[in-house]
Formats: structure tokens, sequence, C-alpha cells
């Protein structure tokens, strides 16, 4: 993600979808993207091989034509593959195959495949029937979308930050690095609603979101409401210092939104107190003392006066 809670919603504009054509035959490759490519963004892969690679190097590929006899590695096995990580799983595979027999088609089903095409095919059939498996893609992410958005500040939600931190937790283990995780906590924020109501609390609240969500600024960092007037950045892959230097901004964005307190904070104006806490990950630790430093870190903040920030000792 730094993609957004919003950007995930589909616009619903059929050339936002990404197709990938897996076929070993250049003459069907170049019919099926002469078929589809007016009306998507099309990548072509004429190997099982080459097509995995290419898919892991574009996460955001909708939809997958697929042909099942090819050298070297078949498309079945390459259905496995896909289906067996977290990564792509869920991306919706389409066999296009010359084989007629029932035996394939029932093997293309029970691989996950959502559909199978028999060559020699009609253009205008294979249109209407990618448009249609591409309009549950879109139901699809806008329901799943919805389910991880906060609804009042439009930012990732805790059941997101729930998924992302184990999935990242995971990766780190796997490749030996850093993660770091910064708690942001609105300053005095119960007496800012019972001076103005709230209303205004809420108002702040959803700004104050909107100007911190671009600190997850990569594609793998994110950025969300975990509770109350309390935000999470998750950053895959940072070292201590990388992230001090995210509190830092942060404090100065929201110092920027000058939104008034009167008689609280510094300035008068709403601040906010970070905690920061580092962490290289293994089986001996878990996720949660990874929060937990975090936690510790954001107590330290507040009792140091707001307004600041307060790193974990341990890392």
């Amino acid at each position: 993600m730094s993609t957004s809670a919003q950007q995930l919603l589909p616009s619903g504009n059929s050339s936002t979808f990404s197709i990938l054509i897996v076929d070993d035959n250049d003459i069907q490759l170049e019919i099926m993207q002469h078929a589809l490519g007016n009306l998507h963004k099309v990548y072509l892969a004429r190997s099982a091989e080459e097509a995995q690679t290419l898919i892991f190097n574009n996460p955001s590929i909708n939809l997958i034509l697929l042909d099942i006899e090819m050298p070297e590695s078949s498309g079945f096995q390459l259905c496995d593959n896909l289906k067996a990580s977290p990564v792509t799983k869920e991306i919706p595979i389409i066999f296009v195959s010359g084989v007629d027999t029932i035996e394939a088609k029932v093997s293309a089903f029970e691989k996950g495949g959502v559909d199978y095409i028999t060559k020699p095919y009609n253009a205008d059939e294979l249109k209407c029937r990618v448009n249609s498996h591409l309009r549950i893609v879109s139901q699809t992410q806008s329901l799943v979308a919805k389910a991880y958005v906060d609804a009042l500040t439009q930012v990732y939600n805790r059941r997101k930050y729930n998924e992302v931190i184990l999935l990242e937790w995971k990766r780190a283990i796997r490749h030996n690095y850093a993660v770091s995780l910064l708690l942001f906590d609105i300053d005095n924020f119960k007496h800012y609603n019972d001076t103005y109501g709230h209303a205004c609390g809420d108002s702040a609240l959803a700004k104050i979101a909107e100007a911190l969500n671009p600190l997850a600024h990569r594609c793998e960092d994110t950025f969300c409401r975990y509770g109350g007037e309390e935000f999470a950045l998750i950053l895959p892959e940072c070292t201590k210092d990388g992230a001090i230097q995210k509190a830092i901004e942060a404090i100065e964005i929201v110092k920027a939104e000058a939104i008034c307190h009167e008689g609280i904070g510094s300035n008068d104006f709403l601040s906010i107190s970070v905690g920061v806490a580092t962490v290289t990950p293994s089986i001996a630790i878990d996720s949660i003392d990874l929060f937990k430093q975090a936690d510790i870190a954001l107590y330290n903040a507040k009792n140091n006066g707001r307004n600041g920030y307060s790193v974990s000792k341990t890392e």
C-alpha cells in the first residue's frame, strides 16, 4: 500500500483492469491481445516461468488467461503455484485451451479456475466472458476494501492492521529484515471533544488521518486507525533511524494543520505524541511484542510533555 484505502475502491472504468495472457503460441497471443487490448491493459507471457516473474513484479494483475499445454511447465502447474501464494491466490484464472475434454475442464475448475474457454473461440464471446469475470473482480474488490476501511477517517482500520502485521512479520522472519511500528495518539483529545463537541472531534480526526496517511508512501507501508484517537504506521524493512524521521515528519504534519485547541497543547493547537519501536522479527518473539514496545514508547512520549516522540530502547 501507500495506496490509500480510498484508492482500493475500483472506479468502475474497465480500462483500469490489467490482464495477463499466457500462451506459448504467438498467434494466439496476438489474437487475444487484439480482442482485449482496446478495453484493458494487457500483459503477455510465453511461458509459465515468464508469467510468474511478471505477476510478482506487477501485483495489480486482475485476471489471467492461461493456456494449459506449454513447454517445460504447464498451465496447471502455474495455477498450482499461484494458488499456493497468499499474494496471488485470489487472482481469477480463465483457462484458454485447445484441449476439449471433460477431464481437462474438471481439472481446471478443481485447481481453482473460474472459467474454461476452448480454442478456437469467438472473439466477442471471449470479451463477454472476460468482462463478466472482471465485473465480479470489481464487486469483490469493493467489498474487501470497504471491510478494511474506517468509516469515519477513510483510512485503513484495525482489521487491516491485524492482517498486515502478521503477514509482514512472517516475511521479515523469512528475509531477516527489521520492521518498525509507529503509534500516534492525539494529545488531550478528550478535552477537545468536551470543548468543541464530538462533531468537531470527528472532523479533526478525519483531517489528521488524511494528513498523516501519505506517510505510508511505499507500497509495503500501511497506515491505519487503530482505535479512538490512535493511529498506527507499519514500516517493513525500516530501521530505527528511518522510523524516527517518520515520527518527526508526522509531528510537523499535524502542527501544520493548525487545528485550534484553546488552552491545551503546543501553541493552542492540536498535537500528537508518537511511540517508535523497531524489531528484527524471529520465531522467538511475536508481533504483539512490537506493539507493546511502541505502546510503552508512546506512554513515555505522553509523560515527557506530549507533542513529541519517544523510542523503545529494545531492538
